[in-house]
């Protein structure tokens, strides 16, 4: 088994470090600070982990997946978000973390049942079947009788109808 390996958290180098497994520690003394002990961390709302760092009196709240990758593989401007590979915003080590853009992270959450589209998602009033039917009222039925036949609003007609929205069908 290897051992943890701990590098400092960019920003709040010489205060505290972040290892490949995701754990943080302060590694300055301090008022009230135990030093080399691992942090607790809290769960956001939307299920990532976050942990409490302080430095000259100021508090921050740090995604800890984030500061994993940024303390190990630097940052990447063309691809600024954090992916978690097995879709387990709790699992932090830094084998399971990459960077990626934006549509790759969608695409990744969508491949993976992470996020719903289409009729499988909450709030969808829509379905598989109403969307070749909506397209095909285009140009033949004004958007507003075709929202009031739906119960949508006439701007979601429209960007079903631009393939805006439903771009899987």
């Amino acid at each position: 088994m290897c051992l943890e390996q701990w590098r400092p958290v960019v920003g709040y180098e010489g205060f505290y470090e972040v290892s490949d497994r995701g754990n943080i520690r302060r590694i300055a003394p301090g008022p009230g600070a135990r030093v080399n002990h691992v942090l607790l961390t809290y769960r956001t709302s939307n299920g990532y982990e976050m942990v409490v760092l302080c430095r000259d009196g100021i508090p921050q709240h740090v995604l800890v997946h984030r500061a994993v990758l940024e303390a190990f593989r630097g940052t990447d401007p063309d691809r600024p978000e954090c992916n978690h590979k097995d879709g387990n915003k709790q699992n932090n080590h830094l084998d399971n973390l990459e960077w990626t853009s934006s549509s790759e992270n969608k695409q990744h959450a969508i491949a993976s049942g992470l996020a719903a589209i289409g009729e499988k998602h909450y709030a969808s009033k829509l379905t598989a079947a109403d969307i070749p039917v909506i397209r095909a009222l285009h140009g033949v039925e004004r958007q507003r009788v075709t929202a009031a036949r739906y119960g949508v609003s006439t701007s979601l007609i429209g960007m079903v109808q631009n393939r805006r929205v439903w771009k899987h069908i």
